[in-house]
This record gives C-alpha cells, structure tokens and sequence, in this order.
C-alpha cells in the first residue's frame, strides 16, 4: 500500500497470488432417553470444512505493474486511485482463485419399547430413521483491478485474458494483446441425500368390521394434522368421517343380521401381528453457476486483439468473450484484426433419485360378533420403487452496453451466440461474415413410481370364511420445456444503427433493433439469411391403479361378500409453444449479391418489439405431484362411498 506511486517490476514473471486459511469444525452428540415401557436414542454427526483464499492487494494513488514475460493475478486485488497500468511482455492474466466448502450431516434415531400406530393400537418393537446429507461445493474469487478516478490499461505482448474477475476505471479502460478472451469462471454444487427407515415389531390393534374402520378413522385423521396442503387435509378429513360411518353401519348391519347368522362374527375383535418394513431413498443434486466477468469503464473501454506478426494463425487476432459484461459510460469499441465471438454461458442443474421400500406382516386375531367369536388369521406383503431424473440448462447471456456508441470491427468474422449489444448508436464493419443467434434454455424431467401389495385373510368360526386382495399402481411424470430466454442481438437507440458486411448475414431468432428514424438504420451485406425459433412446453402425468379382491360371502349382504376389480386412472397434461421471430427494424437493406440471395426479403419480420415471445414454463412437480395424492384419496373416497351406498 502506497500512498503516492506504487510500482512493481519484474524482468521474468510476477505473480500475485492468495494465501489459504483453512477451517474445519466436527461436532459429534448423541442423546438417550428412557421411559417405562420405551427407549430412545438421537445420534448426529456434522462436519464442516472450509478452505478460503486469502488475497494479495497491491494499492497507490498510482500503481504500475510490468512483468517482461508473464503477469499473472489470481484472486487477488490492484487499487488505484489514478492511473493504472499492467504490462506484460507475453502472457496477463487477471483469474481466479479456487475456494472451497464441504459439510456432512448425519441424524439418526432409534426407539424401541412400546409404540404407538397412529391409530387405535399399540406397537411393541424397534424402529429407526437414518439421514445423511453430503455437500460439497468449489468455488471461484475473482481478481479485482481497478482505479476509482483514473484510467485503467491492460497490455500483454500476447495472449490477455480476464477470466471470473473485475477490471474497473473511472474514466477510460483500455485492454490490449495479441488475442483478448474474458470468460466466465465455474461454480460447482454437489449434494447427496441418503434416507433410510427400518421398523418392526408386535403390533396389536382393532380389527373387524367396525374396529378396522375405527381404527382406520383414527390414522387419516392423524395424517390429516400432518399435511399442510389445504386439499389434501380436507380430503383426509372426509376419508376419516366416511371411515366412521362404514364403522356405524358395520355395527347396524350385524346387529339387523342378529345372533342365527353364523358368520355374523366379524364385528370388532382385537389383532395381533408380527411386521417389517424398511425404505430407502437416495437423490443426488448437481449444480454448475457461471460467474462471469465484469468490464466497466466510467469513459470509453477498448479492446483490441492486433494478431502478430505471422498474420492471423491460430487464435491471435480474436477477441472472445463468454457470459460477461461489458458497460461504457460513453463509447464502447471492438477490435479484432481476425474473429469477434460474443456467447453466453451455461447453468446447469442434474438431479437423479431413487428409492425403494418394502413390507410384510403376519397376524393373528380374535373377531366377535352376534353370530359368535371368529379366529383370523392374516399375511400382507407390499413392494415398491421409484426413480427420477432432471436436466436444466440456463444460460447467462454476454452483454455489451455503451452510454453513446458501440463499435465492432472484425477482420473476418461477427459472431453473438447468446448475446445483446446495446448502445445509444451501433457501428459495425465485418470483413467476411455476421452471425447472431439467440439460444434456448431448456428442463426436462422425468419420474416413476411402482407399488404393489397383496394380502390374504381367513376367519375360523361357527363358519369359516376368506378373503383375498391384489393391488398395484404406477404414477408417472414426464415434462420437456425449451424456450429462448433473452433474445441475441444489437439494440440501438436514436442514432441507430450502422451495419456493414462483407459477406453474409445470418439471424436465428435475433433481432436488429433501433428507437432511431429508419434513416439513420443501414444494413448492408451481400447476402441475408434468417429463420424463426420455435419454443414449445409439454408435460404428461399418469397414474394407473388396479385392484382385486375376491371373498366368500358369509351372506347376502354386500358389505361382507362383494368382489371386487377395479381399474382407475389420473390423467393430466399441458402443451405451449410461441416462435421466436429474427427480425430488423425498418431502415436501408442493401443486398449487394443478389444472385445469391436465397430468401425473399419480404418475408423478414421488420417488428422487432414483439419478436422474443419468451414462453413461460407450465410444469410444476410439486404441484402435480399433489394433484396426484389428491387423486389417490379421491379413489378411495369412491370405494368408500361405493361401499357405504351398497350397504
């Protein structure tokens, strides 16, 4: 830190780099409580891991930076308050530096003893609930080079690259070498989340008839307190009522049937059965973040890639610029003696999932009714499995913004690939050919869900009777969305703007735009060609459910002796789409090669305003996943209703 002139040199290289400081916490806990009939345990584990870069700061009223081969600054910071310079004889670099953060959690709880069921009965057994999360993140800190009431200069005798960082001037910015790139630097998230819940145990519960529907009636109306959607809850609560009167008209029909009926044993009895069940669930979320690259000058900036003196091999003479922005307070200019590439850069975001669960009991109870007492015997066994997977990629769109005027000069190529250049008037000379092209974000998803149980039941009594159930479902959901985001193109403003290319023109979905009168608009090339975008979103949800269940009847009543085979199905789906429309503002179109010119110019849209047409996505998973559960219940609701009419 210097309170005038600082002033660094070095006849090799100089590098201004970050030192590391490093944190790491471990935490380990585990709790025990003891009841009269129960136990119960919470185990947790977290750790935390960080690794900061701590950064260099070179800062003066002045600063002067000259390496006579490589600069390179790498999360690290040079502050002036006038003028700054960094020179480089080959190689300057302006990057980050590489963080990172990490945490694992672990929670897991065990119980055992005495249980409850949710409902009207008692569990004595062992349960437990492991859950394990992983994350782990690597980041990037940019550099800063900046100057709060001067001019800010960056010249390599090479390549010059600013990658993830700031550069900053109060009045003019200046960038020069052999080549120019300032990119975007990666941000990467990963996270894991592992669950797994084991239980069993003797259960014993109300069984029959009418104590099956209590005790049914009991935990819908526990899962109801549990739910937080407001349909959902409602269609609970409507499950638990209806489950009340098939328990009431249980009651009324055995009593109607009175003590001859034999197998009128079925009413209400206690159960006592032996069960496991276990489930496991895994998803994996993964993340990638741009970070791009800010260029801002209070004046004029400039960048210049002059090639070297070999001509225009390899990439010298290009200036290439990724997922950044670049803002002028007055004029902002490009300068490649070969290619200009403005392009976006790509978010992405994978998640995959899976799980699986799986159950079985075997029981005993004793029935009572009118007719005598019943001995039942019972088997279920239940399986399922799911999977999903989900793909999204964004993209952070190049910006190039001048208070005055824009210009960009190439000695071959234009290309915007998901950019927008702005600026109160636009110039642009391409040697050879123009290119603009507006890029679509995109999501795609995709889940299913298998279940499927069976059981078996048997009543041994004054007359012995039985009952068998299959049952299997299949949700599924499938959702595609692509539309462009923010259009690719160049936006003048009153003093218009002036295009002129040596050979062709291409726009996909781009626009030339202008505020200006169409005569300060020229576009002149030899060749123009351009074509629409189509955007489109489209989402299916399935759900598939089938039943049968076969009995013997006991008498002629429905309640008792109705077999059962039922198919039901959900079913929803949505469809959008818009066009993205390449488009110019009306003004001077030169076509100077029109032998071959393919196109007919009156079919270029000259609407620039209503071109973009951004589609909104229309899948929610969250939400159609609730569509589903409320499906599910309202099946049950029918059968219930089903039941309780034909009774």
């Amino acid at each position: 830190n210097a309170g005038q002139q600082l002033t660094a040199q070095a006849g090799n290289n100089l590098t201004l780099t970050t030192g590391t400081a490093s944190s790491d916490l471990v935490e380990h806990s585990k709790q025990t409580s003891k009841g009269w009939l129960s136990k119960s345990s919470v185990e947790t584990h977290d750790e935390v891991h960080n690794r900061q870069a701590l950064s260099t700061t070179f800062s003066g009223d002045k600063v002067k930076i000259q390496a006579g081969k490589d600069l390179h600054i790498s999360g690290s910071h040079v502050a002036g308050t006038q003028d700054v310079s960094l020179n480089a004889g080959q190689q300057l670099t302006v990057a980050t530096a590489a963080e990172s953060h990490g945490e694992t959690h672990l929670r897991q709880e065990k119980k055992s003893g005495l249980m409850g069921t949710g409902g009207m009965g008692f569990t004595v057994g062992k349960a437990s609930q492991k859950v394990a999360t992983d994350s782990d993140s690597q980041l990037s800190k940019g550099s800063t080079v900046g100057s709060s009431q001067g001019n800010v200069t960056l010249n390599a005798g090479e390549q010059l690259r600013v990658h993830g960082s700031e550069v900053i001037a109060g009045k003019n910015l200046t960038l020069t070498g052999q080549q120019v790139t300032v990119t975007s630097a990666e941000n990467h998230n990963n996270t894991t989340t592992k669950t797994e819940q084991k239980q069993s145990g003797l259960t014993v519960a109300l069984s029959g008839a009418a104590g099956g529907a209590i005790n049914s009636a009991v935990q819908t109306a526990h899962e109801a307190q549990q739910t937080a959607d407001p349909r959902l809850k409602a269609l609970q609560n409507t499950k638990a009522a209806l489950s009340g009167v098939q328990a009431t008209q249980a009651a009324r029909l055995a009593e109607a049937q009175g003590s001859d009926e034999k197998g009128n044993n079925n009413l209400a009895g206690v159960s006592l059965s032996y069960g496991r069940q276990s489930s496991r669930s895994e998803q994996q979320y993964r993340q990638t973040t741009q970070q791009g690259s800010h260029l801002t000058a209070g004046d004029n900036l400039t960048i210049t890639a002059h090639g070297d003196d070999k001509g225009t091999s390899g990439p010298n003479g290009d200036i290439r610029i990724q997922g950044s922005q670049l803002q002028a307070g007055k004029d902002l200019q490009l300068n490649a003696s070969r290619d200009i590439t403005l392009s976006s850069s790509q978010n992405t975001e994978q998640t995959t999932g899976k799980n699986s669960s799986h159950g079985s009991s075997l029981g005993v109870g004793l029935t009572a009714g009118p007719g005598g007492t019943g001995l039942n015997v019972s088997a279920n066994v239940s399986r399922g499995n799911g999977r999903e997977n989900g793909n999204g990629v964004s993209h952070n769109n190049t910006t190039l913004d001048a208070g005055q005027t824009v210009t960009l000069n190439s000695g071959r190529d234009t290309t915007l690939k998901g950019a927008q250049v702005s600026g109160e008037q636009i110039t642009t000379t391409v040697k050879r050919n123009l290119a603009l092209s507006s890029e679509q974000d995109s999501n795609r998803y995709d889940s299913q869900q298998h279940n499927a149980s069976a059981g078996v039941s048997t009543t041994v009594g004054p007359l012995t009777n039985g009952t068998a159930s299959l049952n299997a479902s299949r949700n599924k959901l499938h959702s595609n969305y692509d539309s462009v985001q923010e259009q690719t193109g160049l936006f003048a403003g009153k003093g218009g703007y002036q295009i002129n290319v040596g050979d062709h023109t291409q726009l996909d979905g781009a626009v030339i735009a202008s505020q200006a009168d169409k005569a300060k608009n020229t576009l002149n090339t030899g060749t123009l060609g351009f074509k629409d975008i189509h955007n489109k979103a489209d989402f299916t949800v399935e759900q598939q459910s089938a039943g049968v269940s076969l009995g013997q009847p006991t008498t002629g009543q429905v309640l008792n002796n109705l077999a059962v085979n039922a198919l039901t199905g959900a079913h929803n789906q949505g469809h959008d789409s818009s066009t993205t429309h390449a488009a110019v503002s009306d003004g001077n179109l030169i076509i100077r090669d029109k032998d071959h010119q393919t196109q007919d110019i009156a079919n270029l849209s000259r609407d620039t305003d209503n071109a973009a047409n951004v589609l909104s996505p229309i899948f929610d998973k969250e939400k159609e996943q609730q569509r589903l559960k409320q499906a599910q219940l309202i099946g049950e609701l029918s059968a219930q209703m089903t039941e309780i009419a034909g009774t």
